[in-house]
């Protein structure tokens, strides 16, 4: 279908005349209509926001806790406005897109409604995409303007972005000119400081000629208002195109549905905004009737969230089904808290029966609400209705949405009876207008009448309810039996001792795939694949119950909360190794007995559980080859963090993938030094996800021995080049000539894989690195080259054994021994050691090496140390003469 067609079809379904309002359905045939109680608003997202404005000008539409911001609706209106008009009078024109790169922000909801004020088509993208996937973007829809947020500790978009562009560089802001990107001209920024190249945004917030009725008058209710990106589940994300008639009625319809317009609502943003549930379902819904909108932190954050709720008062909260399975967690480690909501709505994937009851019971909603819908139905085509029954929110994703029709196919496109499952179909004011530049994928997403295809298995039945029962290609084809997940899931999730589950086809070379359940269980609880058996037996059929059983503490997701079960297939199809057997973080909560124990690949659950207090720093200690959490540096590294107490102490336990064991010292250090690539990319993936569960990474400290070192340089650099930068990292002496000469590998540690990165070279040219590496290096008793520790002996050892180590440990030795004591290394600064060795130390500058580095600490620096503990000798340690000799 033509883009042209499809405004005319949308034009039609606008303009349906309502002569009855009751639900009508085909008695013999899956198809409902909702006429609707009241009839459709022919009018702009930017017209009826207004109104909201005019309605409630001294209403707060806006809370944003994180950024210490407060906006009345009049507010909100006059600089949305003042933003729209300088932006027209800066060169765009009508129908221009306009992209939002940012996290929640107060300044993201203003760009919106700018936009939809005059004519411009916001363009919403994920704020943790890389520079690959925002090419992706800009490119797709031709953007001419692009919002990016402000700096993050851990998130820095203008430096992403100057990787991207590199024409911003002494370039007038308006007046970009990109041989990538020829229709992007404009970038702004929410950051206050001026950047090259880039508008301020508080710097378009002055206009005082205002000609938004001009603009306004430009706009049909059927043009284009707001573009989502699919998430990406499968294949390339496209981009979806809504229309204001379907923005505007559908925020209307959700809103009343969820009591955004009764008086004093205020509703919790957990959702990221970019996402239609985010952006539709929760902001643009409330914005609509006129309630506030509490923007609780950047990024997800579960404390934050909990915290707002308590603190504003927040009456109403959405979210996905694994933002509250996170929440509900934490409410239950908090105890019982003074929450009392009107309303909790989930969508973004159907909820199990067991949550929406603890959703109920925890939250203290006196209503819990489900909702279906998808970027390409402008976020609802079911709903749970004001007072249904708990029983009917758990069991169904809700009533059809007011002026929509649906119906459930088969293969062969044939309308299927009530109670039969098939393809939901879709038709009504809230289809997309198309898939930007993808005529054939849209011509293919809808029928030539104008229905549109989700991909979800759905049965409905006469009273107007609809069921989700699996997708499409969610299937699990076992022995030639057709398997859908979700059911087996929801029995799984009613199980006791279950939080979470998922159920995945995995390779069967008799059966095609077998039943691989993937459970997230209670803490200290043990569910066998024998319990899950004994459970679904009686239930459902036995070819339906699952074959084999993997326990995980999290599942891999898309950044807006749908769990990603091609990657969970993977990841068991590649053996599980790296999903729950192998690499693992261990968490420490006042001794080292009982760590949290999370996979590598999935650690939010340190946070969820508490386990890491975000407002503290967290020290990340990694040990070098054939080493683990029973290991002499292990032990007393983490012991002399856990002592301070005011710190969160983690061990990366990659023991596995450093062991000798069974393959000799040689292979076994082939093999530890290979995976070091492996553990430092998948290191910076969990501190990713970490991140976005709120940990900041200016209070993230590494701190690596030998190969150890090497990963925490390597995991720094994954994320710079990501555009992320780590507080620091330390590295005690990083696994030298070895690694890199006989293996090969570039050494990984570099002044820039953090902000501070100080390296202690104990063995240089030996088994530590030879050359400087760091913002600051120390040389503890350098000797000009090859360098033997006090204590230590000189002479030819056999490879890699524990005499021949001795200079290399004393770097953790060292090290430890500052951790509770910020005085005992106290080093001289020199450029050069011959500087420093004609010297007395007394006329150089001194500075504590070890745990209580000063941030400022720059270049070379040298000392000399006792043979035995205590090592620190003092302000004699500066003093080349005091050198012990072995």
């Amino acid at each position: 279908m033509a883009k042209s067609e499809l405004g005319q079809n949308i034009r039609r379904t606008f303009m349906l005349t309502n002569q009855t309002r009751l639900l009508q359905s085909d008695p013999n045939a899956s198809y409902l209509h909702n006429p609707g109680s009241e009839p459709l608003t022919i009018a702009t997202l930017g017209e009826v926001l207004a109104e909201s404005a005019n309605k409630y000008p001294n209403r707060i539409a806006i809370r944003s806790i994180h950024e210490d911001i407060t906006l009345t609706y009049e507010e909100l209106l006059t600089q949305a406005d003042s933003l729209g008009c300088t932006l027209r009078a800066n060169g765009f024109n009508k129908g221009d897109r306009l992209g939002i790169w940012s996290h929640n922000m107060a300044g993201w909801i203003l760009t919106v409604l700018a936009a939809a004020r005059v004519g411009l088509i916001s363009v919403f993208i994920n704020p943790v995409y890389e520079k690959s996937e925002l090419s992706f973007c800009l490119k797709k829809t031709g953007m001419k303007g692009l919002i990016i947020g402000n700096s993050l500790s851990n998130r820095d978009y203008y430096n992403s972005l100057k990787h991207l562009i590199p024409e911003l560089d002494g370039c007038k802001p308006g007046s970009l000119i990109s041989e990538q990107f020829p229709d992007l001209t404009t970038i702004i920024s929410l950051e206050k400081e001026k950047l090259d190249g880039v508008f301020t945004f508080d710097s378009l917030l002055g206009n005082k000629t205002n000609q938004v009725s001009k603009y306004g008058s430009e706009i049909k209710p059927e043009d284009g208002s707001i573009i989502h990106f699919t998430s990406g589940t499968t294949g390339d994300p496209k981009a979806a195109l809504d229309s204001h008639l379907g923005v505007v009625n559908n925020t209307y319809f959700i809103g009343r549905r969820n009591g955004y317009d009764e008086d004093n609502q205020k509703i919790c943003v957990q959702v990221p905004l970019f996402h239609a549930l985010g952006s539709v379902v929760t902001m643009l819904g409330a914005l609509r009737h006129g309630a506030t909108l509490v923007l609780a932190a950047p990024m997800y954050n579960i404390p934050a969230n909990i915290n707002a709720l308590l603190a504003e008062k927040c009456t109403a909260v959405t979210g996905t089904p694994t933002m509250y399975v996170d929440m509900i967690s934490q409410i239950r480690e908090r105890g019982d808290l003074p929450l009392r909501l009107r309303m909790a709505l989930a969508a973004g994937a159907p909820c199990s029966p067991q949550l929406i009851r603890d959703m109920n019971k925890y939250l203290k909603a006196d209503s819990v609400l489900a909702l279906y819908g998808m970027t390409e139905t402008t976020a609802s085509v079911f709903q749970s209705k004001p007072g249904d029954d708990i029983d009917v929110v758990a069991d169904t994703v809700g009533y059809i949405q007011d002026h929509v029709e649906v119906k459930v196919v088969d293969e062969d496109g044939q309308t299927v009876p009530f109670g039969g499952s098939g393809e939901l179909l879709v038709r009504g004011y809230n289809t997309m207008i198309c898939y930007w530049d993808e005529p054939e994928k849209t011509k293919n997403t809808f029928t030539e009448d104008g229905w549109l295809s989700t991909g979800d298995k759905f049965t409905v039945s006469p009273d107007g309810y609809g069921r989700v029962v699996g997708r499409l290609k969610d299937i699990i084809v076992r022995g030639g039996e057709n398997i859908a997940p979700k059911e087996i899931e929801d029995l799984l999730n009613t199980h006791p001792d279950v939080i979470e589950s998922q159920v995945v086809g995995i390779s069967d070379e008799r059966l095609g795939e077998e039943l691989c359940a993937v459970l997230r269980t209670r803490d200290g609880v043990t569910v066998t694949l024998d319990d899950v058996r004994k459970f679904c037996s009686g239930h459902i059929a036995k070819f339906k119950i699952p074959r084999v059983l993997k326990i995980t503490e999290d599942f891999p997701k898309t950044a807006s909360g749908k769990i990603q079960k091609y990657k969970l297939r993977d990841l068991i199809e590649s053996g599980c190794t790296q999903y729950v057997d192998a690499a693992s973080l261990r968490c420490y909560n006042g001794s080292l007995d009982n760590p949290m124990i999370v996979p590598l690949d999935f650690p939010r659950p340190l946070i969820n559980n508490s386990c890491i207090n975000t407002s503290r720093v967290t020290k990340f200690f990694i040990s070098g080859f054939n080493r683990n959490v029973t290991s002499e540096e292990s032990i007393t590294i983490l012991s002399a963090y856990i002592e301070r107490g005011d710190v969160n102490v983690v061990y990366l336990d990659w023991a596995e993938e450093a062991s000798k064991e069974s393959i000799g010292t040689v292979l076994g250090y082939l093999k530890a030094a290979s995976n070091t690539q492996n553990i430092g990319a998948r290191f910076a993936a969990a501190l990713l996800n970490l991140l976005d569960g709120g940990l900041e990474f200016t209070k993230v400290h590494l701190v690596g021995h030998s190969l150890g070192a090497q990963i925490a340089g390597i995991t720094g650099n994954t994320l710079v080049a990501q555009g992320y930068i780590l507080q620091r990292a330390s590295c005690l002496d990083p696994a030298g000539p070895l690694y890199s000469g006989l293996i090969s590998f570039k050494n990984g540690v570099s002044p820039e894989c953090a902000k501070q990165v100080d390296v202690i070279h104990t063995d240089p040219g030996g088994y530590g690195i030879a050359d400087r590496a760091g913002t600051a290096d120390f040389w503890p008793n350098y000797e000009g080259g090859k360098t033997v520790q006090p204590g230590c002996l000189r002479g030819n050892f056999p490879l890699l054994s524990e005499e021949g180590l001795c200079s290399h440990i004393a770097s953790w030795r060292y090290f430890a021994e500052t951790i509770n004591d910020c005085n005992c290394f106290p080093a001289a600064s020199a450029p050069d050691y011959a500087t420093w060795s004609s010297t007395n130390g007394t006329t150089n500058s001194t500075i504590y090496m070890g745990e209580y580095l000063s941030p400022e600490a720059r270049g070379n620096y040298y000392l000399v140390t006792n043979d035995r503990s205590l090592y620190g000798i003092g302000e004699e340690g500066t003093d080349p003469n005091n050198r012990i000799d072995n």
